[in-house]
């Protein structure tokens, strides 16, 4: 998961991590878990990547691992 990419995007936004926790029903203690292990199901990827409106190259380059 490439956090900086998500932080960008969310200032890009006007949003914040609470927004996500909110959209996903979690506390902000467990999407700061997520994001640090990248433990995102395939529907909440989804939602986020919805509420974001992000595009296909942006999914990718946030949500799938890289090195």
């Amino acid at each position: 998961m490439n956090e900086i990419l998500l932080r960008m995007k969310l200032v890009e936004k006007e949003k914040k991590y609470v927004d996500i926790a909110k959209l996903l029903n979690l506390e902000y203690q467990t999407l700061y878990y997520k994001i640090k292990h990248n433990s995102f199901t395939t529907e909440q990827a989804t939602k986020i990547s919805n509420f974001l409106e992000l595009s296909e190259k942006e999914r990718c380059d946030i949500f799938l691992p890289f090195d």
